[in-house]
């Protein structure tokens, strides 16, 4: 097991592993040690009791009620990003619920909790170092989701990299479909953009999930992968997309809170509906992945710049070859390709 010791203080973490810039090292008397430890498959350990599923998962039918309100909370909480007037939160933050929160403020937050209880059901953790961690993105047109890895951004900035144990979208309309490949970043990330210290490069696994949008449907996924949206494979799909996308996020944490994680900010809270009028189906339907092999004599493949790092340059690309097929799935359908070891997903520097 690799671990790692940082000193934490409200706000960040630093790497007591690595040299402490002056300004730092004025305030150390007022931080306290924690090391954090990685299992051989690069999860937080100690780990939970039991065997989460880290596996692609789809689910239909995941909510059930009126999502009206549902979808308008999503909405209210992605663009107050965007009120320049209140500046309540930044482009990009996350919120957080324990698990042994009783008392939800919001149905979203509500809603996060019922996820995270669906994906903890029959494991052992520490409720007061695990929860749900949220967010809505309300998207249009042609705008998709950068390339990138779930992390604990603020451990990222000094150079760790943390995983939430799962990723999961919860659909609230069609659109572009969302990609995953079994591409893992490094337990070490880059502090200095200039160098090569940490490598991401290098081949994904045989799979790839490709899930297709529907108002109520579920994905999960192990929260290691690379993931973003891509349009070229919607031709998989008989569906045309959606004007408007709305998704709710949220990653499963077990034994460790993001760093810089905290709840919604108070001012957006209030405008957020209290009544459960849409719910979490505790009666779900587990999709049919469908399978898809991807042969190399028929696909072709599509280039994605990203960022490495959250706060990165866009310095790596990833070739997602693709089957050159006729629609083979409906609107809400997920596709499991299968790629020969020698035309996997590749991520390069660029």
């Amino acid at each position: 097991m690799d671990s790692f010791e940082i000193s934490k203080r409200s706000s960040c973490a630093v790497p007591l592993t690595r040299p402490m810039d002056d300004e730092s090292s004025d305030c150390c008397s007022s931080e306290m040690s924690l090391e954090l430890g990685l299992d051989q498959n690069g999860r937080i350990a100690p780990g939970v009791i039991g065997q989460p599923e880290y596996q692609f998962r789809s689910l239909q039918g995941c909510l059930q009620g009126d999502t009206l309100n549902l979808i308008g909370d999503c909405k209210t909480v992605f663009h107050a990003r965007d009120n320049e007037e209140t500046a309540v939160y930044s482009v990009g933050e996350t919120f957080f619920v324990r698990a042994d929160e009783q008392n939800p403020k919001s149905n979203l937050e509500a809603l996060a909790l019922d996820i995270f209880k669906f994906h903890a059901s029959d494991l052992k953790y520490d409720p007061t170092r695990s929860g749900a961690e949220w967010w809505t993105l309300v998207l249009e047109g042609d705008d998709g989701i950068g390339w990138h890895w779930d992390k604990d951004y603020a451990l990222e900035d000094r150079g760790v990299n943390i995983f939430p144990h799962i990723s999961t979208v919860t659909y609230l309309s069609s659109g572009l479909p969302t990609v995953v490949v079994e591409k893992r970043a490094p337990p070490y990330s880059n502090e200095d953009q200039d160098t090569d210290e940490v490598d991401y490069t290098g081949c994904a696994g045989a799979l790839a999930a490709v899930s297709c949008p529907k108002l109520g449907k579920h994905l999960s996924f192990d929260g290691r992968f690379l993931h973003g949206t891509n349009s070229e494979l919607l031709q998989l799909f008989d569906s045309s997309g959606n004007n408007v996308r709305i998704t709710f996020l949220v990653n499963i944490w077990f034994n460790h809170i993001p760093s810089d994680a905290d709840s919604l900010p108070q001012e957006v809270t209030e405008k957020l509906s209290t009544a459960r009028t849409a719910f979490w189906n505790p009666v779900i339907q587990e999709s049919k992945l469908i399978a898809l092999d991807v042969d190399t004599e028929a696909c072709t493949s599509v280039y994605i710049p990203f960022k490495a790092l959250h706060e990165g340059k866009y310095n790596y690309s990833l070739r997602l070859p693709y089957p050159m097929s006729k629609k083979i799935a409906s609107e809400g359908d997920t596709v499991i390709l299968k790629y020969p070891m020698n035309n996997a997903p590749l991520v390069s520097k660029v």
